[in-house]
C-alpha cells in the first residue's frame, strides 16, 4: 500500500489577522512514515462584480490574504518551518516538482470566476510542508515518523492574513469565504519505528560580504529571493565556501539559475512552475538558486553539500552594487541536534539510550547506512558498536 492522506483536524478559528495553532502531537497514528503535512484552505469564492479569469499571479495573492505565514514547531525547534506563502509555495515546488496552489481544477489559470450574482464555487487551496525530496535516489531518506511527531510539543501555527473579502486580483476583485483551514498528514505504513533528522526552513538575511555562518548542516537548498538578472545587477559572481571547498566558485547568477533548471527533475518532461523566472508575486516566488540537491542525475549521498564547520557566501559586487540579500534556506541538521526529542520518542516505546549512536541507522541498507550517518534517521532498535567504529560524516 502506498501513501495515504489523513485528516488530523482544523485550526480553531479562521478569524483574519489572528494566530491559530493546531496541536499535532497525539493526532497521528503511530507506525507510519510522515512524508508531509498539508494545510488545506477550504473555501468558496466568486467575483465581487463581473466575471473574470484567474491569472498566474493570483494564487500567491489569495494565499497571502488568508495565511500570511506558516510556522512549524518540531524536533524541539520553535520555528523549524517559518515561511510566507510565496516562499512556502516555492520550496514545495522544489521538493515535489509540482505546484500545490494550482492543483484544484477550479483554481486553474484561465478558469472563469463566477460573477457576483452567480453561485459561489467551492475550492481547496493547499499549502504543503514536504519532508520528502523528489528526484533523490531515496526521496524519503530524511522523513520523520508519525511516532516522533506524537511526542508532546509539535504544533503548526498559521498567522492569518487580512482575510478573503475584497481581494484584488489581476482581472478584478473577488470575495473568498473560508469555511475551515484543515490539517492533513501524508503518511505511508512503516514496518519499523524510526526517528527522522531535524530540518529547518527559513529566511536568512545577508548583512555583510562575505557572509559567514558557523554550524554543522546539510545545505539542501539555498537561494536568493530575487531573479538572476536582478542579482546580477548587484553581484556579478557568487562564491560559496564550505569549510575549505568552494562550490559554486565565482559563477554569475544567471548561469547558476540555468544550471539549477538543468539539474531539476520534471513531470512528463515539463516544469509546472519555473522557480527562476515565473515571478508570480511576493518575495520568494522568484529565485536564484545557489545550492541544491541534484534531481536530474540523482546525486548520491557522497555528493550532498555538507557544512562541517563554516559556510561563507562571498559576492563579487558590480559597480555600486550591494551585498544585501534575503535567502531562502532548507537545512538538514544532524540527529544529535534533536537528541532530547529522540530520547522522548525512545521513552514512548520503552527504550532507554544514552547516545544516538546506540541505535541502528535508517539508510539505504548495508554500507550505505554509514554514509553521512549523522544526517540520517535512527531506527528504534539497539545495535552493537565496535570500539573502532567511525562516523563517515
Amino acid at each position: 500500500m502506498g501513501p495515504e492522506i489523513k485528516l488530523l483536524g482544523s485550526l480553531p478559528s479562521v478569524t483574519p489577522n489572528t494566530k491559530q495553532t493546531f496541536q499535532l502531537s497525539g493526532t497521528l497514528p503511530d507506525g507510519y512514515e510522515l512524508r508531509g503535512l498539508k494545510v488545506d484552505i477550504n473555501m468558496t469564492f466568486k467575483s465581487a462584480a463581473t466575471a473574470f479569469a484567474l491569472v498566474a499571479a493570483d494564487h500567491n495573492t489569495i494565499a497571502q490574504a488568508i495565511i500570511s505565514r506558516l510556522r512549524l514547531r518540531a524536533w524541539g525547534i520553535d520555528n523549524a518551518f517559518s515561511l510566507t506563502a510565496p516562499e512556502g509555495r516555492s520550496i514545495a515546488v522544489y521538493m515535489d516538482a509540482q505546484d500545490p496552489f494550482t492543483v484544484d481544477p477550479r483554481l486553474a489559470v484561465g478558469r472563469a470566476m463566477q460573477a457576483t450574482g452567480g453561485v459561489a464555487e467551492a475550492a481547496h487551496l493547499t499549502w504543503p510542508i514536504w519532508f520528502t525530496k523528489r528526484g533523490l535516489d531515496f526521496p524519503e531518506i530524511f522523513c520523520p515518523s508519525s511516532n516522533q511527531f506524537n511526542v508532546p510539543g509539535h504544533t503548526i501555527t498559521a498567522e492569518l492574513g487580512p482575510g478573503g473579502t475584497g481581494v484584488v486580483l489581476g482581472g478584478g476583485t473577488a470575495n473568498f469565504t473560508i469555511a475551515s483551514i484543515d490539517i492533513y498528514a501524508v503518511i505511508a505504513p512503516a514496518q519499523i519505528v524510526h526517528f527522522g533528522p531535524p530540518m529547518k526552513w527559513e529566511q536568512v538575511i545577508v548583512t555583510q560580504n562575505p557572509f559567514p555562518e558557523d554550524g554543522y548542516f546539510l545545505d539542501a537548498f539555498l537561494a536568493d529571493e530575487r531573479d538572476a538578472y536582478t542579482v546580477f545587477g548587484q553581484a556579478t559572481h557568487i562564491n560559496v565556501t564550505r569549510d575549505e571547498r568552494q562550490s559554486p566558485a565565482n559563477i554569475p547568477p544567471p548561469v547558476l539559475a540555468q544550471q539549477f533548471l538543468d539539474d531539476s527533475e520534471t513531470i512528463d518532461g515539463a516544469r509546472p512552475y519555473n522557480l527562476t523566472s515565473n515571478g508570480f508575486g511576493g518575495a520568494g516566488s522568484q529565485l536564484t538558486p545557489i545550492s541544491w540537491l541534484d534531481g536530474a542525475a540523482r546525486a548520491t549521498e557522497w555528493q550532498y553539500p555538507v557544512v562541517k564547520r563554516n559556510r561563507s557566501i562571498y559576492q563579487v559586487l558590480a559597480a555600486g552594487g550591494s551585498a544585501a540579500a534575503t535567502l531562502l534556506n532548507w537545512k538538514i541538521l544532524p540527529v544529535s541536534r534533536a537528541f532530547d526529542e529522540l530520547v522522548k520518542t525512545c521513552t514512548r516505546h520503552g527504550l532507554r539510550i544514552g547516545s544516538g549512536d546506540e541505535l541502528e541507522v535508517r539508510g539505504g541498507g548495508g554500507a550505505d547506512n554509514d554514509v553521512l550517518s549523522d544526517f540520517k534517521g535512527r531506527r528504534l532498535a539497539k545495535r552493537p558498536i565496535s570500539p573502532g567504529a567511525r562516523k563517515s560524516a
